[in-house]
């Protein structure tokens, strides 16, 4: 999405070097087209980006209904992401008692009956829709009956209308509501089957973005940070002959934050690719499988359930469980290494306002403020508090300059980190 956006309507570099400028070079981008299919891709992408938006967002209003509709989505996320509540590698690694055995067993009996439901509903995106089989898929036709049947529409009734009714709604033709067919998702599933069936059959792949490569080969600084750069597997800020990824920095208030630039995925130069995708996104997740999407513990929870439909033993043999337990390890070594990052800078603000504090009651004991009210009550000149210096935020945090240091590549990695 990031890629794609950034180069969507031809953006190059101009000029000699050390005075480049973007321009907008439409008839190369419509060149371009020709080969890469990029405005189709884009097009697909942006919508696959709706779909995952809608989804997440209905299905935290099911079990929240009275939540807002612009709320869902931040909420879904932050539920996700602190979900500690079990332990998902029990379901990967071996297990030797006897009960946990039985327990991972009757776990993945049930994964796997999910799978197989989602993997016949989705199959529906590779039959024509019974009316219109020239432009939509048969799962168009389903999920309108569907909404047919919940609200009395084909179209599911958008954001603008009560959320709580709408959940209501739902709740009476269908509990647990297994199905959520918002106007995004409806829309998408329309028009993404028509792009991506008149992509070019021999549609060459969209690389990064050529002017953020340069930018990043030539080490080009913005506000004390690079505009982007280089790392290989291992996580080393490298030159582009070594690379294998590319990042852009971007810059919010104090804060900065690194982002992966993906070149374009080859499940994106057909059909068959980008409906896979699609019907991951309706439910059947083994079809991320091996696409490089999923983390290494997702992928063998579910490598797991496709085995156990196949009649594998997965408490004997399952050849993930050494990834997955390497991703794990990285993960605690970066939580470590933050907490220690974190903890530096904490102890550096703490000396900061002790001193600060210090000072201004050594003052304040000595030479009593102006603006002293002759109650003991504090200046209003905020010296006793401990008042950032006028480089900080107005949390006390370091400035930027104090985090990223001197404006080089070699102290990237670390000051990224903290």
């Amino acid at each position: 999405y990031t890629n794609f956006n950034l180069q969507h309507v031809g953006i190059t570099e101009t000029g000699q070097a050390g005075s480049e400028s973007l321009t907008f070079n439409i008839p190369l981008f419509l060149e371009n087209e020709k080969e890469t299919d990029q405005n189709k891709k884009t097009l697909i992408i942006n919508h696959l980006v709706n779909i995952i938006e809608s989804q997440i967002n209905g299905k935290i209003k099911s079990i929240m209904p009275n939540i807002p509709h612009i709320f869902a989505t931040v909420a879904g996320k932050s539920l996700i992401q602190n979900d500690y509540s079990i332990d998902l590698t029990q379901f990967i690694i071996k297990q030797v008692d006897p009960g946990l055995v039985k327990y991972k067993q009757l776990y993945l009996e049930g994964l796997v009956a999910y799978l197989s439901f989602f993997q016949e509903f989705t199959s529906y995106l590779q039959q024509p829709h019974p009316k219109k089989s020239e432009h939509f898929t048969a799962f168009v036709h389903i999920a309108e009956a569907i909404n047919t049947y919940i609200y009395g529409s084909p179209v599911a009734n958008d954001e603008n209308v009560d959320s709580k009714k709408q959940m209501q709604q739902l709740f009476a033709k269908m509990d647990p509501p297994l199905f959520t067919f918002n106007y995004d998702d409806i829309r998408a599933l329309k028009i993404i089957p028509k792009l991506a069936k008149t992509l070019s059959p021999n549609s060459k792949t969209i690389a990064w973005p050529l002017h953020i490569v340069n930018a990043a080969e030539n080490e080009v600084f913005v506000s004390g940070h690079p505009v982007a750069f280089f790392k290989d597997d291992i996580g080393n800020v490298v030159k582009q002959a070594q690379a294998t990824r590319l990042y852009v920095v971007l810059q919010s208030g104090a804060n900065i934050f690194q982002e992966e630039v993906i070149a374009q995925p080859a499940w994106l130069n057909n059909w068959s690719g980008v409906s896979s995708v699609l019907a991951a996104c309706f439910g059947d997740f083994s079809k991320l499988l091996g696409l490089n999407i999923l983390d290494p513990c997702m992928e063998a929870l579910i490598q797991n359930a496709v085995d156990t439909m196949n009649g594998r033993n997965v408490n004997e043999t399952n050849s993930f469980i050494s990834t997955c337990q390497n991703f794990l390890t990285n993960i605690k070594n970066l939580d470590h290494c933050s907490k220690q990052a974190a903890t530096k800078i904490t102890s550096q603000q703490n000396q900061l306002l002790a001193q600060q504090t210090g000072n201004s009651l050594n003052n304040d004991m000595g030479n009593p403020s102006s603006n002293d009210n002759g109650m003991g009550t504090p200046s209003n000149d905020n010296s006793v508090m401990g008042s950032p210096p006028e480089d900080s935020n107005s949390m006390g945090s370091p400035s930027s300059d104090d985090i990223m240091g001197a404006p080089s590549l070699s102290d990237l990695p670390d000051s990224l980190n903290q």
